[in-house]
């Protein structure tokens, strides 16, 4: 063999493996920008779940006459938004939680605590979600950064995508 087939051969094998390299980057850069809306609108059909299952509660506290006292008024209009300040539906679910010690007859209805504990339910399922949309973000931002991907998908324009906070759920 000579010098310049072994030569051809060398630049053969690297152009191989760096065409494998790019290939096995670029796959897994897809699969995650697939993957990221995936679990936002997961996140959206929760986000929206909770919303009735308050509105559910709030008319159940309306039914019992609570209206009376300005409770339901204020823990709606929180939740609608005009009074929404860091917790934002999270706190309303507090507010409706020590609705049902505060009022005996509410702790006593099946419907009200079983939509507490479904709304519970729902919490969780966000947060879980919230925890894998922010793991999947951290695992596209730092695929963009490390290298040789920061060079290989450079020609791709790809951007870092931004992490879901908790104020982003509430709002």
């Amino acid at each position: 063999m000579s010098t310049e087939q072994l030569y051809m051969l060398l630049a053969g094998i690297v152009i191989i493996g760096l065409s494998t390299l790019y290939v096995g980057i670029y796959n897994s850069i897809q699969r995650l920008i697939n993957v990221i809306p995936e679990v936002a609108s997961n996140i959206t059909v929760l986000a929206q779940k909770r919303k009735d299952l308050i509105s559910k509660l709030l008319s159940i506290v309306d039914s019992y006459g609570l209206h009376e006292s300005g409770i339901a008024t204020r823990v709606a209009a929180e939740f609608s938004g005009s009074q929404m300040s860091g917790g934002g539906a999270t706190s309303v679910v507090a507010r409706l939680a020590s609705l049902r010690m505060a009022f005996p007859e509410l702790k006593a209805n099946g419907l009200y605590s079983s939509l507490m504990d479904e709304l519970a339910n729902v919490e969780t399922q966000i947060a879980d979600r919230r925890e894998r949309y922010n793991s999947t973000v951290r695992a596209y931002n730092t695929m963009l950064a490390q290298f040789p991907n920061n060079i290989l998908l450079k020609p791709l324009s790809l951007r870092p995508k931004q992490f879901l906070t908790d104020q982003e759920l509430s709002s």
